[in-house]
């Protein structure tokens, strides 16, 4: 075993000892907590939900996922956590094919993501105040599991392999049996797309996992939305809270 495997492998121990036996928890946020998400669901499945927020009247920052060529604008059901539905009428890829941008044609009235760059972490060190949110994909009810703990930046790079320049969130395994499941089961028969929380702001999408026999056995990948700011702000068309 290289230095760096065995680096590796006791620091991610360590962080795995003190969460390993917390069972994981599941609450339902009442929709003033983070009023500017919305469900997104694409109708070719039944099987897969994603987190969206809305950034504009108009325009909703979706994962990547919502961009692929077999997914029409127009089949891409939104709910709002009131249970407010409408379809998508445009749909982007931006930012390297990192993200997708959603337009409506009915404008949204409420609170938007903020994007302001001090509410994004300078992930200077390890943070447990994290959390994913999710939605079941039968209900627009927003979700909230943890516990989680984010690596620092250099955590991150140094021995989980990421790249340097902070373009992606880590999280540390959590070996509970079942961790998984509130994203996806064994035989793939969902998936529940989350949204990395840190200290309560929005930070990221998954870009990367590993589930096995239910349980989260290596470190997850997010794109962080601070990292890519800019860039979102830019090619989104409107951004209200920059």
């Amino acid at each position: 075993m290289s230095p760096k495997m065995f680096l590796f492998t006791v620091l991610v121990g360590y962080q795995l000892f003190s969460i390993a036996g917390a069972q994981m928890v599941i609450s339902t946020l009442d929709p003033s907590r983070y009023p500017y998400i919305v469900r997104l669901r694409p109708s070719v499945t039944s099987t897969f939900t994603g987190v969206g927020l809305i950034v504009s009247s108009r325009f909703i920052l979706a994962q990547k996922t919502f961009s692929f060529s077999n997914i029409p604008a127009t089949g891409i059901e939104i709910t709002e956590q009131t249970g407010k539905i409408q379809f998508a009428a445009v749909k982007q890829s931006i930012v390297g094919d990192k993200y997708a941008y959603l337009k409506v044609c009915r404008k949204f009235n409420g609170a938007t993501y903020p994007m302001t760059s001090s509410r994004f972490s300078s992930l200077a060190s390890d943070n447990p105040n994290t959390t994913m949110l999710f939605f079941n994909t039968t209900s627009p009810v927003l979700q909230e599991v943890s516990p989680f703990t984010v690596m620092s930046a250099s955590n991150c790079t140094t021995f989980a392999w990421a790249p340097s320049s902070g373009e992606l969130i880590c999280i540390y395994r959590n070996l509970t049996p079942g961790s998984c499941l509130f994203f996806t089961d064994d035989p793939r028969n969902y998936y529940q797309a989350p949204v990395l929380v840190i200290n309560g702001h929005p930070h990221g999408f998954l870009s990367g996992y590993s589930c096995s026999s239910d349980t989260i056995t290596s470190t997850w990948y997010f794109y962080n939305f601070g990292y890519d700011r800019a860039a979102l702000i830019q090619e989104i068309p409107e951004v209200t809270i920059q």
